[in-house]
């Protein structure tokens, strides 16, 4: 008996030992019953997401530009994105955005509410996530910058703290035909709803590189938003629509977002 018991014990180490680790980034597919099908989903925990069991975390929502694909983004930027979720300690969250769904409902493309409804309450569900407005902090680059801004004016009970870096703010720049569901183009418009953003408490960034093309649009939607009295901070720096800008961009996004949360948590204790 005791050596049926010693070879059972070794057997368990052997297989602790080869158990692979619990993965800091992981690429999911979550069912949409907007879609009516799996999408994918990226994730990236940070390390005390494994050393502290009892611990929640703040979620950050990163949505994609136009054709970026969630789980090539978060690939591409894995290493960034491990040492940015361990510094402020935070899960980011990448979802799936039909390539060019532009975060509204549209006929077969219903990439408003798989992330803004379906995708958090899936997050909610299966990690240990904060799940106040608070601690859900939302960006995105390019059409994911509009993405931002449209889910956090959409879904105001949701989100507090926005990031809105290079963003494809005016959809009517690029015609008029645009197929948006439930919704008309210019309640999907971002352009047209500066005056939606005032007294909700958002905490708004939005950065734009001078050398990008779309900088005139942030611009304008800046000017826009100071003619109604809505509070937010606007940067420009050098850089165009790429990489190089898109780095800096983002680290300037999530000090902003983080020293945000602070203050905004030291309000609530008082």
């Amino acid at each position: 008996m005791k050596s049926i018991l010693f070879a059972l014990a070794v057997m368990c180490l052997a297989c602790a030992a080869n158990a692979k680790p619990a993965e800091r980034v992981q690429h999911l597919e979550v069912y949409s019953e907007a879609n009516k099908q799996k999408l994918p989903v990226s994730v990236v925990l940070p390390s005390r997401y494994f050393t502290d069991k009892k611990a929640e975390f703040t979620v950050v929502y990163s949505l994609c530009g136009l054709g970026g694909l969630c789980t090539d983004y978060v690939k591409n930027t894995a290493e960034f994105m491990k040492e940015y979720t361990d510094r402020f300690d935070f899960i980011l969250v990448c979802p799936h955005n039909g390539l060019d769904g532009w975060y509204f409902d549209a006929p077969g493309k219903m990439y408003e509410t798989f992330c803004a409804v379906e995708v958090p309450a899936y997050i909610e569900s299966h990690y240990r996530t904060k799940t106040d407005r608070l601690h859900r902090i939302i960006y995105g680059g390019s059409m994911g910058g509009h993405g931002a801004l449209l889910l956090a004016r959409l879904y105001p009970d949701k989100y507090q703290i926005v990031g809105s870096l290079a963003p494809a703010i005016n959809l009517r720049f690029w015609g008029t035909d645009w197929k948006t569901g439930k919704r008309t183009l210019t309640e999907c418009n971002n352009a047209e709803n500066a005056a939606a953003y005032k007294d909700k408490g958002f905490k708004i960034l939005i950065d734009a590189g001078v050398r990008d093309s779309l900088c005139q649009m942030a611009r304008d939607f800046h000017e826009d938003l100071k003619k109604e009295g809505v509070d937010h901070v606007y940067v420009e720096r050098d850089g165009a629509h790429d990489e190089p800008y898109w780095t800096e961009a983002l680290k300037g996004f999530l000090n902003f977002a983080f020293d945000e949360l602070k203050k905004l948590e030291a309000d609530e204790e008082k």
